[in-house]
């Protein structure tokens, strides 16, 4: 995925990279109008089944997060159901076991 993304964003600076209590994640600095950002980063979060267990925020140089809304986009889809995942998430909907085997199918195409 990282190979993709800096063939979207030419220019990308290294990725810092962590690891959290949430698993791994990593930060990224590019000159590219926010707006336009977000737009490539919903192309590429919904570029092929798998790339759905990616979550891309982008943030204006002000420290603002664009989201999907300020483009007109709908919100994004649950794993499990395809209702607006914050939903989902916030009304705890869907069993850690749910999440957890949706995400394993997603993946299955690169374990077999």
């Amino acid at each position: 995925m990282l190979d993709e993304f800096s063939l979207t964003f030419p220019g990308l600076l290294q990725p810092e990279k962590y690891y959290d209590v949430l698993g791994p994640y990593a930060i990224m600095a590019f000159e590219m109008d926010p707006l336009e950002a977000k737009k490539h980063c919903i192309a590429l979060e919904t570029s092929n089944p798998s790339a759905r267990l990616i979550d891309l925020d982008v943030y204006s140089a002000q420290g603002n997060q664009i989201d999907r809304a300020s483009l007109g986009f709908p919100a994004r889809p649950c794993l499990v159901c395809q209702c607006p995942a914050v939903d989902c998430i916030r009304l705890k909907r869907h069993s850690p076991v749910e999440v957890i085997a949706k995400t394993h199918a997603l993946l299955s195409s690169f374990t077999a």
